[in-house]
């Protein structure tokens, strides 16, 4: 996050960071934001696909978060 920001932040002599040069209007924190619900996404569902019953997936969910 601070590597990302930091961009923003300090003049760098006109640079920007890699992944703006790759992907426009893109940066490291959006790239790290979309890894996170990716993620989380694939844990949930493995979670769910875990578990025998969905009312007990739903109640340890609610009990998670």
């Amino acid at each position: 996050m601070v590597f990302g920001h930091s961009f923003y932040i300090f003049q760098t002599g006109g640079y920007s960071e890699l992944e703006t040069q790759l992907i426009e209007k893109n940066y490291t924190g959006t790239l790290a934001v979309g890894v996170f619900f990716f993620l989380s996404g694939i844990l949930v569902t493995q979670s769910y696909a875990l578990n025998a019953s969905p009312a007990r997936f739903l109640l340890m969910r609610a009990f998670r978060i």
